[in-house]
């Protein structure tokens, strides 16, 4: 699914070890599990581009007219003077 943008793959197994590494096309010719899930991966994506091509838009469903459809909520609060005068009361402490 990466394979467009991946440069470097490491496969690890269950118990967290190093299975492969290297190129996409050679963790894949490595790595049984990660072939198979590889090979499931591209078909899922081929799957779901031909389900959503064949989908056509609802005519019945009412398009918004950039209208908030629920009340913002606002939010008051207060901020005390400790907090206000705080940015100016601290003191920088220089790294060694």
């Amino acid at each position: 699914m990466t394979s467009s943008i991946a440069d470097y793959v490491v496969s690890l197994g269950l118990d967290g070890r190093v299975v492969s590494c290297g190129s996409v096309s050679d963790a894949v010719a490595n790595d049984k599990t990660l072939a198979a899930e590889f090979v499931e991966g591209v078909q899922a994506i081929k799957d779901e581009e031909k389900r959503i091509d064949q989908e056509e838009p609802d005519a019945t469903v009412k398009q918004a007219d950039g209208k908030l459809i629920v009340a913002e909520e606002i939010a008051e609060g207060h901020v005390s003077w400790d907090a206000c005068k705080l940015p100016f009361t601290c003191s920088v402490v220089p790294l060694n």
